[in-house]
């Protein structure tokens, strides 16, 4: 071998050491923006969380069936950035965001049996188990004296609060 043929095998390495050391540095470029995107999808969906929270806490203070419906649209979007999350970290043999899902559905499910259950016992003193309740205690009062109202609000009251 000559110096001619040994400078041309140099220059050929060293073409293709910058050739692979590029290919790596695009690879690991790629990989951490998917990194860095899975980092958003998870703020999302924590933003997405503390929605869900709130429409939940909004419904118990409010008594309006309406939260329901931001409540599942919100799921909605956290179903959606969850679906994404789970498919970057699929590609990059991540533990997998399954168990997330799965007890984010069991509590959209429990919130639904909730506001259903609110929705039997009455949103207002006018509607459902509470209106009628509230409607023959109306019919009841006029033919009560004193003593049996007393203990007739009192009863009122542990029925309305469980008791």
């Amino acid at each position: 071998m000559n110096i001619k043929q040994k400078l041309y095998s140099l220059g050929a390495i060293a073409i293709l050491g910058i050739i692979v050391l590029m290919a790596s540095t695009f690879h690991f470029s790629r990989t951490t923006d998917q990194l860095s995107q899975a980092k958003l999808l998870v703020a999302e969906l924590e933003i997405r969380l503390l929605n869900l929270r709130r429409n939940e806490k909004d419904f118990l203070l409010r008594s309006d069936s309406k939260y329901l419906g931001r409540f599942n649209d919100n799921m909605t979007l956290f179903l959606q950035t969850e679906s994404e999350l789970a498919s970057l970290l699929k590609q990059h043999d991540l533990p997998s965001s399954a168990k997330l899902r799965e007890d984010i559905l069991a509590y959209q499910k429990g919130f639904q049996n909730l506001v259903a259950g609110f929705e039997t016992f009455g949103l207002d003193d006018k509607s459902n188990l509470l209106g009628a309740f509230n409607a023959e205690l109306e019919k009841l009062r006029p033919s009560l004296n004193s003593g049996q109202l007393i203990a007739l609000a009192e009863f009122s009251d542990l029925a309305v609060g469980g008791s």
